[in-house]
């Protein structure tokens, strides 16, 4: 009798890192094989939860999704500076930014960060739906207080 299948999404703790990650198993598109993947795990994010990437995936919890596909005041985390870079800002755990505007003329995007700080972007970076996983820092926080 073989084992059953891994799920298609795990929640992993990694030494060193304050946030948990995420491991996904994406089916690949050349080949008949799995890609595994890892990710910072974010907000509401629970093992065995499907998760899907590109501009046709929905609005929900852990989703990644182009810039210009959410709509304003979706909280996010990291984000992709430019297309491609893996995700540079908003990164750390607990962290996340807000879409404020989007101007569909100039292809540009208003981005804040939960300090103020407000940036523009293009349209095409990419980046997950919700604030990034806390891990054990609320806790350490309380217990050092």
């Amino acid at each position: 009798m073989r084992p059953p299948p891994p799920p298609p999404f795990q929640i992993m703790h990694e030494s060193g890192r304050g946030a948990p990650l995420a491991k996904v198993q994406f089916q690949n598109s050349y080949y008949y094989k799995k890609d595994t993947e890892l990710f910072i795990a974010v907000e509401g994010m629970y093992s065995g939860q499907f998760l899907y990437c590109g501009k046709k995936a929905k609005l929900t919890i852990g989703n990644v999704l182009p810039l210009y596909a959410m709509p304003e005041g979706t909280v996010i985390c990291n984000v992709e500076a430019y297309a491609g870079d893996r995700g540079k800002i908003a990164k750390c755990s607990g962290d996340y930014a807000v879409i404020v505007t989007h101007d569909e003329e100039k292809v540009r995007h208003r981005r804040r960060q939960h300090h103020h700080h407000t940036t523009v972007m293009s349209a095409a970076p990419l980046s997950p739906v919700d604030d990034g996983a806390k891990g054990r820092r609320v806790a350490d926080a309380a217990a050092s207080a």
